[in-house]
């Protein structure tokens, strides 16, 4: 294999190298995005839930 072959081999394998690199960087943000909206929806659905014990503890305590 000649010098310039060699050369040639390692720009591709570089470049392929930083595409790689890249994708995985585009996936891990995309699963931290979808993390963080689960998150969110948690939150919000343990809001409600709290929300919904606070009013039937409200009725409760003011029937009697």
């Amino acid at each position: 294999m000649s010098n310039l072959e060699s050369e040639q081999e390692n720009a591709v394998k570089r470049i392929v190298g930083i595409a790689t690199l890249r994708r995985l960087h585009r996936l891990a943000n995309e699963e931290n995005a979808q993390q963080r909206k689960d998150a969110l929806w948690a939150f919000r659905i343990g809001l409600a839930f709290v929300a919904v014990l606070a009013l039937i503890l409200l009725v409760s305590l003011l029937r009697h």
